[in-house]
């Protein structure tokens, strides 16, 4: 065997399957983050903090007692209590960013529309008069 391939059996020898699926996950989104920042799909402080929510998974995959003083400080008794309340709290957030976001395009939307419909419109038609002759 590599060294590699003895590297990875000893992790996955003490490391249980929820913890490797929390690493892969991450790393994966990760990329797919990274992917997307250069495209310009996100701007840089969107890639900062999805790059920060994703080594945080890694790390609490990596390193799962790093979460202990996370436990105590909320009182909380079960892993999945705690990911629960982060979860919601985060999907609360990010349906607000996206609301506010949508409102803003619509404004832009709006307004673009406007402008266009002004800007064909010449002169205000005259209401209808009779010629007297």
């Amino acid at each position: 065997m590599s060294k590699s391939q003895k590297l990875f059996a000893s992790l996955t020898k003490t490391m249980r399957w929820y913890q490797l699926f929390v690493i892969i996950f991450g790393l994966l989104m990760l990329y797919l983050t990274f992917l997307d920042y250069k495209k310009k799909v996100i701007r840089n402080r969107e890639y900062i903090l999805f790059s920060g929510v994703w080594l945080a998974g890694i790390a609490l995959g990596l390193v799962p007692q790093s979460a202990q003083f996370a436990f105590q400080t909320f009182k909380v008794i079960r892993i999945l209590d705690l990911v629960t309340i982060v979860g919601i709290s985060f999907l609360t957030s990010l349906v607000y960013y996206i609301y506010t976001r949508m409102r803003r395009i619509e404004k832009k939307l709006e307004d673009l529309t406007r402008k266009d419909a002004l800007k064909h419109l010449t002169r205000p038609p005259k209401p209808w008069r009779r010629r007297e002759k």
